[in-house]
């Protein structure tokens, strides 16, 4: 594969990530566990340290319950 082939490419994946981050969302195994929580009564507490990406997953599960 030719370098400008390959950066072109590098591009268009870069631009379509910034365009439409949730889409490659990949959960760590902590924010796995969170998401496969049922929650029967509906609320859920995802408590940990710094940068886990709590503010991340939180917002992936709203985004998902609004979508359906």
């Amino acid at each position: 594969m030719k370098l400008s082939t390959l950066a072109k490419k590098i591009k268009y994946v870069s631009t379509r990530s910034n365009a439409d981050k949730w889409r490659l969302f990949s959960p760590t195994k902590c924010q796995r566990e969170f998401l496969k929580d049922p929650a029967p009564n509906g609320i859920k507490l995802f408590l940990a340290g710094n940068q886990i990406g709590k503010s991340s997953v939180g917002i992936y599960e709203l985004i998902c319950r609004c979508l359906g």
